[in-house]
Formats: C-alpha cells, structure tokens, sequence
C-alpha cells in the first residue's frame, strides 16, 4: 500500500508540477508576444517592455520559492489540528484540577454503592450492574474471584482512573469526585502485578514515591520491601540503571523496588494488586511479613489468587461476573479454595546496489531529470534572445517574437511530458527500495540473538532505526523513552501523581535538540542566502537562471543530511552478525525427543551486567516429565531457549549438545510461558493459533482455549475468537 501511495504520489506530483511549468512558460510567450505589439504599434521601447517583464519574472519567483513554505504551514496546520484537539479536551478526570476537598486527615473507610461500570474501550461489556462493597477503615479486605470479575477495576475506581456510569464511590462517606485527585492518589499506595519501572536508577524509580525522598527514607523502605539484599549486590547499588520497563532486573526484583515505591509514600490505603504475584515462596514470604507490618491500622485491598497473600485478611470478597458472590470474614472462606481464582560513512555504491533491481528506472528517471535540469538555463537563453529582439526593427520583430513565443510554448510542453515522467520514475524506484529497505531491516532485526534487544533497549530502538532513524540522535532517544514510559506507565505515573516531575524531565532532556534544530535552521537558510545572491550577481541570464536551480537545491541539504545518518543507521543492522541466528536453517533434528535436559558445568553473565555473575559451574539435570529473586531461575529459561549461549560448558538435551540443532526446530519443540503475558494487537483466534505460524484449525483452536479454560470466557464476548485484543491485550483483564 505504501509502494503503492508513493508511485501514485510521484506521477499525481509530477503531472502537477509540469503543468504549472507550462502555464507558466505559455505566459512568457504571451508576454514577449504583447511587448512586440505594444514596441511596434505604441512605440514603446524595449528598456520598458524589458522593465516590465524582470519584475514580473523576480516577483512570480519570489511567490514560487514560497511554495515550500506553505507545504510547511499546510502540514504543520494538520499537526496542529491533532494537536490542539489534545490540548483542547477537557478530560473528564482532570489530574491538574486544583480544587475538591483536602483533609488533614481521612479515615480509609472504602464504600462502592450501586456502581455500574463499562469499560470505555468496550462498551459492549457491562463489567458492574449495581455492585456494592464495603471495605472498614484500618481493615484489610482480600477481592477473590476468576479472571475477568471486576477485581482490578475495583482498584481502577478508587484510584480515579475511570468514573462509573452510575452509583457512587465513597471514602469516608464522601464521594471521591469531591476530592481534589491530587491529593486523593496520596492517600493511596498501588502496587500493580506488572511492576513499572522507569528508564532511570534504582533510587529514581523508588523517589517516585515521596517527592525530595531522603536517602534515609529510601534506605528504609527498601528494607521493609525485602530489596536491600540484592541492592548492595548490584556494583552500582542504588545508582543502577534498571533499563527500559526494568529489563536489567527480574521479575521478583522489579516487584520489590515497586513495593519499596508505595511504602515510602506512606499512604493510608493500601491497593496491592497481585503484589507478590512474580516472587518465589520465600521472598513472597519476607515481603508478605513486611506487608503486614505496613497494612497494620491501614485500609488494604487486595487482589489476589493465592491463599498465602490473604490468609491474614479480615474479610474476604469473593467476586464473579462483576457481582458479589460471597463476603465474610478469612476464617469462613478459607475452607473453601474453589472459590480463589555512533555513526560512519555509507557508500552510495552500497545504497545502489539495493536499488540494483530499479536500475532501468534509475537510469531513464535520471535522463529525464537531467532534462529537467536544463529547462532552467534554457528558459534564460530563450528569454536573453527574446529580449535582444526587442531593439530589432519591426518588420524582423514581428516574425522573431512569434519564433521565441513558439519555442517557450515547445519548452512547456517538453517539461509537461519530462517532469511527471522523472517524478513516476523515481516514485517506483524509492517505493521498491522503501519496501525492500524496511523488509530487510525489520528481518534482520527479528533474527538477533536476544542479548542483542537487551542492550539497545529494543522498543524505542525499532521505531526509531525502521522509520524514523535519522530522528533517533541520543539526546531523542532519552526524551522518547521518558514520554513513552510515563504514556506507556499512565497508572503508574498517576497514581504516584508524578506527571509534573515527568514533564519537566522531558523538557530539560529536549533542550539539547532544541538548540540543535535553531542551528542546522541558521547554517540551511545562510547556504540558501548565498544561491539567493548568486542570482543577483550573475550578468548572463543563463546563469541566472541555473544559479535559481542551484539556490533551490540548497534548501534540502539538511534532508541530504537526514538522509545520510538514515542510511547509515540501516546498514548499521544489516551489518551485524547475531551470535544466535533463527533464520539459520542447517543442524541436528531428532526423530523422537524425550526431554531429558542436562546443563554441564555452565558459566554465564548477561551482556548487559558484566559485572554480574549469574552462574558459575553450573551443572543442573531436568529429567523428562518431572528458588530467591534473581538467582537465576529465568536465566535457565532463557539459555534452555538459546535466547543466550553460556560463556562456558554446555547444554543437553537428550545427550545432544543444543548448539548442534536447528534453531528453530529446536524452539518448536518448546512452549514457552512467561509471566508477563505478550498478546498482538489482533484477534483472540490469531493470537492462539502464533504459536502455529498461523496455520491453526479451528478446531484445535477451540481444543486449546478448552485446555487453558479460557473456552468459555472467549464464548460470553460479544464476538467470541473474533474479539479483538487490542495493543498488548488491553482489552482483557490480566488473567
């Protein structure tokens, strides 16, 4: 489609500009043509005719050199247009509302009476229908139930990230809507099942949760959070870069720098959904037991699916299809287990080798553009000689402006044919090679080994490099990755009301950008100022008019330099060699495997932590069909996948060394489950049948969502396997 648009594009632009060129050129004639009449039947002199007809020609120039800065004012008009209308819409929630109600003090005591709830996104599905709940001041209430129940919009709701459609939300008898929601998100401390944590350092991320944190207070709550232990580890300790969305930290880490988070807010109300959700037994129990310590005579939600996270909740709310099952104290339910649920130079020769298959419309939209090239300095010899007919007697005047008129009209007619040509030419030439550009790219960009992603932070690093590379210089980069954190994080961002703090490192991170725009505008437009001089300077009209060609290709010389670092960032990637190739098709295949896998004295660190010694000497046997955060749990994952080869020693499957199989047969023969759930913005159907390439039946669709229970969750949406899931699934709940 985008070949397609840009081909179109060419000959629509093309056809336009060479038109314009002939009215333009026919206007000449008609000109030369009425200042011979007007010399030989007025008595005019040529020196007036001559007069007239320069200030027409620099005044219809200046007018033309304009062009490119209306395209400007058009297109920025449109951006403009999206942009207003954000800044324009008055939010329903407004976040920098300074008004409601401030206490000194609250309570905590929670009551949701007669809510009805749709999710905005889904108005199709009636999520609440008059649901009550109340949750005591100083009370810890435990929200149980299957997947989709309505426990996380519970949170949702007292957090004011969404308003009900009916009923009303209290805290201490007042409806949230009267507090002002700064202040409101405050008193709350949200702990979320998939933690969020922002570009920057360990301590950064935690003083997230108390503005000018000292390092005291942060010291404190990473103790409390079970964290300090694996901080001190860490060579930079507090001063660690996490990565983006945390990638230099596990799962169980991550989960407990996000406590650490909302225990130094010190909130009243506590919100823990699925907080301990990514910790293995024992550090969920440390973490459970300093919970407990800091939900002591505060209001605390929870949301969760294991008996170990609400066995010591006063109540227990038991939740299913948005209505309240049951509700008693812990000790009734917990019988009742059921209910849980830098850049270098790019040759041009490389580039044109890409482009090798177009090269016939290289070739002939090259000629036609030197064509193009000449009308200029042709147009100024047709003019130099009309005007020097002008002082030449009547009779031999009359015949040479009707001979020059008919040549400017020929010279219009040959740039009608010559431009849309050039322009369609080109068009298919820069279309086929976009095409081809983007396809290799993002090929060679899914073949990298994962330590690959790891280190350049793949998210923003794809975007950039595939569409826009010449806009991804670092300074970019850092202010891209604060944007798409705090959009990509908004609950998190909000609920710690830290958009102010957001925007002003987004600011301060695009100041340098900024100053580097200011300066490549002042060195394009004083090259544009000298071409403009070189017309006024030259004496031939010859020159001058190839001095206007030359002017008007100064002003894309910073799109030359785009261009450039454009090209270079794309054979940056297709010039990287991955250690572990999945496009790689030569090696072992076994008829029959059995499973047994067997790791042999295994050394390994990730690229990304040097520093860091995950294992060392590590021998581990898995026999077929049969530990704390960070100690290397999903790192045995990971190698068992080849995601990342071990520095030393080896690892078997069935007795075979798995280097020596095919890669991608061997990742067939494994289905991976992750604890933060990927899904692709298309349907639940699509999104079952990936792991198939697609070629799925829809009977053994259904066989798997019955296997998963999923079946009859999938069967009460409104359009069943066709329900789309939206980006990363956000149209489903978690579970």
């Amino acid at each position: 489609m985008a070949y397609a648009f840009t081909v179109k594009q060419g000959l629509v632009s093309g056809i336009g500009l060479g038109g314009v060129l002939l009215i333009l050129l026919s206007t000449y004639r008609l000109a030369i043509w009425y200042g011979s009449k007007l010399i030989i039947e007025k008595g005019y002199h040529g020196g007036d005719v001559i007069n007239v007809l320069m200030a027409i020609m620099m005044s219809g120039m200046s007018l033309g050199q304009t062009t490119p800065s209306l395209n400007a004012f058009a297109a920025g008009q449109a951006a403009a247009n999206k942009l207003f209308e954000t800044i324009n819409r008055k939010p329903l929630i407004d976040t920098s509302d300074m008004s409601g109600l401030v206490l000194a003090d609250i309570e905590g005591e929670i009551e949701l009476k007669d809510v009805y709830f749709r999710y905005p996104s889904r108005l199709d599905v009636q999520i609440f229908s008059g649901f009550s709940l109340v949750v005591p001041s100083g009370t810890t209430v435990a929200l149980v139930g299957q997947s989709g129940s309505g426990k996380s919009t519970i949170i949702g709701l007292l957090e004011r990230f969404y308003d009900p459609e009916a009923g009303e939300v209290l805290l201490d008898g007042i409806n949230l809507k009267k507090y002002q929601l700064k202040w409101l998100r405050q008193q709350m401390g949200l702990v979320s099942p998939e933690p969020i944590l922002f570009a920057t350092t360990i301590k950064e991320n935690i003083s997230y949760g108390k503005e000018n944190a000292t390092e005291e207070e942060i010291r404190a709550a990473i103790e409390i959070a079970n964290a300090a232990n694996f901080i001190e580890q860490l060579p930079q300790g507090l001063d660690t870069k996490v990565g983006e969305h945390g990638t230099q930290l596990s799962g169980g880490q991550k989960q407990r720098l996000a406590i650490a988070r909302a225990i130094l807010k010190n909130p009243k109300i506590l919100l823990l959904d699925e907080a301990t959700s990514a910790l293995d037994a024992e550090s969920e129990r440390i973490v459970q037991e300093a919970l407990e310590k800091v939900m002591a005579k505060r209001t605390t939600v929870v949301v969760s699916h294991r008996l170990t996270t609400i066995s010591n909740a006063d109540y227990i709310a038991v939740l299913h299809t948005g209505k309240l099952l049951e509700q008693g104290d812990a000790d009734d339910k917990k019988d009742n287990e059921q209910s849980l649920g830098n850049r270098k130079t790019v040759p041009i020769r490389r580039l044109a080798e890409l482009n090798k298959p177009e090269l016939p419309y290289v070739l002939l939209g090259s000629l036609a553009a030197i064509i193009h090239g000449l009308v200029m300095p042709l147009f100024g010899l047709l003019l130099s000689a009309a005007i020097k007919s002008f002082f030449s007697p009547p009779h031999k005047l009359r015949n040479e402006s009707r001979f020059w008129g008919l040549m400017f009209v020929g010279l219009g007619v040959v740039t009608l044919l010559v431009v849309p040509f050039q322009n369609y030419l080109f068009g298919v030439a820069g279309g086929k090679l976009i095409k081809r550009i983007r396809s290799l790219t993002f090929k060679e960009v899914i073949h990298q080994e994962i330590s690959w992603f790891d280190i350049l932070q793949i998210q923003g690093f794809v975007q950039s490099k595939l569409y826009s590379a010449a806009d991804s210089k670092l300074m970019n980069d850092e202010a891209s990755q604060i944007a798409n954190d705090a959009i990509g994080s908004i609950r998190t961002t909000t609920s710690f009301c830290a958009e102010e703090k957001v925007v002003d490192m987004y600011q301060k991170k695009y100041e340098g950008p900024t100053m580097k725009g200011v300066k490549i505008g002042i060195v394009s437009e004083a090259i544009l100022g000298f071409g403009s001089c070189t017309l006024y300077c030259s004496v031939f009209l010859a020159l001058t008019f190839a001095a206007i060609g030359v002017s008007q290709s100064t002003t894309i010389a910073p799109n030359v330099n785009k261009a450039k670092d454009s090209i270079a960032s794309i054979f940056d990637i297709f010039d990287i060699k991955p250690k572990i190739d999945s496009s790689f098709d030569v090696g072992t295949t076994l008829v029959v495997v059995r499973g047994d896998i067997e790791f042999k004295h295994v050394s390994y660190r990730y690229a990304t932590c040097p520093d860091v010694q995950i294992f060392k000497d590590l021998c581990l046997t898995i026999p077929s069909g049969k530990w704390e955060s960070g100690s290397g749990k999903s790192t045995v994952i990971s190698l068992i996948e080849r995601f990342y080869n071990p520095e030393s020693g080896e690892i078997q499957l069935d007795g075979v060394e798995i280097k020596q199989f095919k890669l991608s047969w061997l990742r067939h023969r494994m289905g991976l489950l992750s604890k933060e759930p990927v899904l692709f913005n298309e349907t639940i159907r699509d999104n079952i049948a990936y792991s198939r390439q697609g070629k799925a039946t829809e009977e053994e669709i259904v066989q798997a969502a019955k296997s998963a229970n999923a079946h009859n969750f999938i069967s009460s949406l409104p359009q069943g396997y066709d329900t789309s899931v939206g980006e990363r699934g956000i149209q489903l709940s978690r579970g």
